[in-house]
């Protein structure tokens, strides 16, 4: 149930994001503005998250689950700068998702006026036993 729940708060996130995007796209006659986005979208954000994350042992032995909210910046290059926790869960939590976060690769960068340049993006690290077992992420339906 749990893995429901997180996966629908990444669907979420996306599917604000992309709702900006296309706000966006509809208020300007330069078709080339957009947010920052990881490459893939949200299927391959789960997908490097099952790849990638290392959970922490002792919150797994304890059966914790929680979600990390970071802060970072997509600078114009589509490199992710100054990460830092928004919404913080336990230490071993907060670490891994700051590591997670700045091992991803580059990002998709924000463009204004068909330029890329820098944006803020908040992101979610959900750890969730659910999600590691969870099927692959194409199998995961949209909103």
């Amino acid at each position: 149930m749990l893995i429901l729940i997180i996966q629908s708060f990444i669907l979420n996130c996306f599917s604000q994001a992309n709702k900006q995007t296309n706000e966006t796209i509809k208020n300007t006659t330069d078709l080339d503005e957009t947010v920052s986005h990881f490459p893939g979208g949200k299927d391959a954000y789960i997908k490097y998250l099952k790849e990638n994350m290392k959970y922490p042992e002792e919150e797994k032995a304890m059966g914790i689950d929680a979600i990390v909210q970071i802060n970072f910046i997509v600078d114009a290059n589509g490199n992710i700068t100054k990460p830092e926790i928004a919404k913080p869960a336990t230490e071993n939590f907060n670490n891994e998702a700051l590591r997670l976060i700045k091992t991803m690769p580059k990002w998709m960068p924000a463009k204004q006026n068909g330029k890329n340049v820098a944006a803020t993006y908040t992101l979610p690290v959900p750890f969730s036993m659910g999600l590691m077992d969870s099927p692959d992420p194409e199998a995961v339906p949209d909103n």
